[in-house]
């Protein structure tokens, strides 16, 4: 029963890891021509999800090692106003570590996903008719 409830996690975590990278690239696809993707949050810190990412929309993730920016906005705002740094040059200058993923699957390969993931939309949109 242990290694079922394990293979359940692990298999829910990927479909739901495939969900968002997917509904993220329709969106893009649509509406912009990307050459890097850059993200924070908490979904960084799933490298499947960064893989995914990169290999859907064919572009590079680049993820910061400080998963939420939004944070460090605030921190930088107060440094600058308190005078912990002289400017926005001197942010530029700070040491930003970060991890890129590079698409890695053939075209074909994400072909096969997308038309998955298309089927099993309209397939649960024809279940709830």
């Amino acid at each position: 029963m242990v290694e079922l409830k394990v293979t359940m996690k692990q298999f829910t975590e990927e479909k739901g890891c495939k969900a968002i990278a997917i509904q993220c690239w329709s969106s893009l696809q649509e509406s912009m021509n990307i050459s890097v993707l850059n993200v924070d949050g908490g979904p960084t810190k799933n490298s499947f999800l960064m893989a995914l990412q990169a290999d859907v929309l064919n572009v590079n993730v680049r993820c910061m090692e400080k998963q939420e920016l939004s944070v460090m906005g605030v921190v930088y705002l107060s440094g600058l106003t308190l005078g912990v740094w002289d400017g926005l040059n001197a942010l530029k200058r700070l040491p930003a570590q970060e991890r890129i993923y590079v698409p890695m699957r053939s075209r074909e390969a994400v072909d096969v996903l997308l038309e998955e993931w298309h089927q099993g939309v309209a397939s649960v949109c024809n279940l709830k008719k």
